[in-house]
């Protein structure tokens, strides 16, 4: 008796940190999509080069509103297609995008991605 008494308050807690981490791996995934939503919304609607084919490979979160994203997209001047791996500023809404910073652009020549001069 005095063994079932010692194991249910353990049993307890440990149910409430299981259910407790599973809440929190919802709301961190939920902020994920809309980042990526977010992030998908900025790219598009940036007219500064010509762009088809959008895709967004990889979004992973560096802190609350800091977010690294990888996208690939077709230049339509160049006729080339390019991996763009960036840095995401987001207000804390997660809903617009403050500004953000190019970390690796590559183009594809021959099949192989190539670093391009910044």
């Amino acid at each position: 008796m005095k063994r079932i008494k010692l194991l249910l308050p353990i049993t307890i807690i440990a149910l409430v940190i299981s259910i407790s981490s599973c809440g929190f791996g919802d709301s961190n995934s939920k902020k994920l999509s809309l980042a990526k939503e977010t992030i998908t919304a900025f790219i598009n609607a940036d007219k500064a080069i010509p762009k088809t084919d959008i895709e967004v490979l990889s979004v992973s979160l560096v802190d609350d509103s800091t977010y690294k994203a990888v996208h690939t997209f077709t230049n339509t001047i160049l006729k080339r297609e390019m991996r763009i791996e960036r840095m995401y500023f987001l207000v804390s809404d997660l809903h617009k995008c403050k500004k953000k910073k190019d970390l690796n652009v590559e183009m594809k020549s021959d099949g192989v991605w190539v670093a391009t001069k910044k």
